[in-house]
């Protein structure tokens, strides 16, 4: 009987810490998803920002249709110009 007790104590810390590393595994999971949605949302707002001045639109007009912030649009409007 003492051997099955200390097999079921070692079982039960092996455990305990693999559960440790799972949700450490989870946690960097919901971490890198938030990541990838943040610069997905980033690079949609660029994109937009783009089309937008390709099409004519000031930068004081993007500002006040998009809510993006006047540093935002001239960063993007500066790219622009940078690759073409």
């Amino acid at each position: 009987m003492e051997v099955a007790a200390v097999l079921w104590t070692a079982l039960s810390e092996d455990r305990a810490g693999r559960r440790d590393e799972y949700m450490t595994l989870i946690m960097r999971d919901l971490e890198n998803r938030e990541i990838g949605i943040e610069e997905g949302r980033s690079q949609r707002d660029r994109e937009i920002v783009e089309k937008m001045l390709k099409k004519g639109k000031t930068v004081e007009e993007i500002v006040d249709l998009c809510d993006f912030s006047t540093e935002f649009v001239e960063s993007v409007q500066e790219s622009l110009f940078v690759s073409q």
